[in-house]
């Protein structure tokens, strides 16, 4: 796997920073952001930024499964 920030390293990272947001050292808050993502603070964003006409909702379940799948949602064959 590539280390932070691809190829080009954490120069590279550091500069995405500093380019949108002003600020190289806002790795930091950025990690926090996902480490402090909840199953319900991810819905809650979803339901504030998605338009339910206007995204695909893909549920992949077990094999059999179909009751853990969105519902009415409609079935894939996979082989």
């Amino acid at each position: 796997l590539q280390t932070v920030g691809g190829f080009g390293g954490k120069s590279d990272q550091l500069n995405a920073y500093n380019i949108f947001v002003g600020d190289p050292g806002f790795f930091d808050r950025d990690l926090a952001r996902y480490q402090n993502a909840t199953a319900a603070s991810v819905r809650q964003a979803v339901a504030r930024h998605l338009r339910p006409d206007r995204r695909v909702t893909l549920s992949i379940v077990p094999r059999g499964r179909t009751e853990l799948a969105v519902p009415e949602s409609d079935a894939a064959v996979v082989s």
